[in-house]
Formats: C-alpha cells, structure tokens, sequence
C-alpha cells in the first residue's frame, strides 16, 4: 500500500495592499481669495460694532473696504498732529486713541467709535488737534474719496451718519459747558446769573 505523501500546509498569507498615494495637497489660495476673506472677516465686525456699516448693502460694503487703508500704531505713535492737512477719517477697530491740543487730553476714542470727521468732508483742512495711540491700535482710514460721485447712495450715508456724529459731540460739548459755568459759582462763592438781583436804584 502506498503511504501518500503529506502536504505541508500552507498558511494564509495576506494580499500586500497597493501602496495608497498620500492625498494631494490643498491648492494655496489666491491673493484675492485671501482678500475675500479677510473682508468678510472684516465686514463682519463692522456690522457687530458699527451701526453705520449695519445699514451698508454688501455691495455698498465691499466697495467701502476696498477704499480703506487699515493701519496699525503702537502705543504712544502720533497719528496726525494738530495743523495737519489730512483727508482722512478714521475707525478704531481695536485699541485707544488720545486727542490732545498742546499736549491736554482732551477725550480719549475706543473701538467701535470715530474720529477725524471734520478731513473728510473739508478737503485739506487743517487737523483742530492731534491724536496719538493710547495703546496698541488698529485703525480703518477712509480717505476723501469716499464721497466721490461713482456711489452716490453710499457717499450720502457716510454725510448721513457724519452729520449724526457731529451733532452729538456738538450736543456733549454744550452740556459740559453748560456744567462748567454752573460750577464756577459755587467754586467762587458768589451766586450763579438767575440767583443775582439787579441793585435797586436810589432817588
């Protein structure tokens, strides 16, 4: 009888897997897509803290932008000084600005307010004080331009909230007149004008 051979028994070997190419690298975006973004990053906080760029369409919005400069000033960098003839107003998007004439304070300007309105509308006007960072800042200049005749609706809603904006300070500054002549009496120790009598006259 013939004894049959064994056949050794041969293992399950995996299948060695096709090598996987590593996944192809993401395209770089373009300048201008990176300038998209960053606008809308941009277009966004304005609508946030602004409520003129609230009220802007994204047309009237993109536009706006495109004509701004952003600048950045360290802590104690003059921005314009007083007799400077400049065309611009500015947003403070982060950060603090001093306005002083001859070296008095006279107000202090935080994000998500303006100064500088007055070289916007009166090209080559003389700046009435100067104004330096307070701390580390970053501003949106918007030149004169602005109310070029190319968007005549957004060139009335820059005027249109201008004019708010100075009507407001006019107000405040009434009032902390007002306040400082109410004050001035009572400092001297006389009477305010309403408490005062006129002398009778003698015969």
């Amino acid at each position: 009888m013939k004894r049959l051979k064994a056949r050794p028994i041969e293992a399950d070997v995996p299948e060695t897997p096709d090598p996987v190419s590593p996944p192809a690298a993401a395209p770089k975006p373009t300048k201008a897509q990176e300038r998209n973004l960053s606008l809308g990053v941009l277009s966004a906080k304005l609508k946030k803290n602004y409520t003129f760029f609230a009220n802007l369409s994204e047309e009237e919005m993109v536009a706006f932008l495109r004509m701004c400069d952003r600048q950045n000033y360290k802590s104690g960098a003059v921005i314009f000084e007083e007799g400077e003839r400049e065309e611009y107003w500015y947003f403070v998007l982060a950060g603090r600005v001093a306005v002083y004439r001859k070296e008095k304070v006279l107000g202090h300007v935080g994000e998500g307010q303006c100064f500088g309105e007055v070289g916007l509308l009166k090209k080559d006007a003389p700046r009435s004080a100067s104004a330096r960072a307070a701390a580390e800042t970053i501003l949106l200049a918007v030149p004169h331009d602005i109310l070029s005749q190319k968007m005549p609706a957004l060139a009335y809603k820059v005027l249109e909230y201008i004019a708010n904006q100075l009507a407001e300070k006019l107000l405040k500054a009434d009032s902390q007149l007002e306040s400082q002549r109410a004050e001035a009496p009572a400092q001297e120790g006389g009477k305010s004008p309403e408490e005062e009598t006129p002398d009778k006259q003698t015969s």
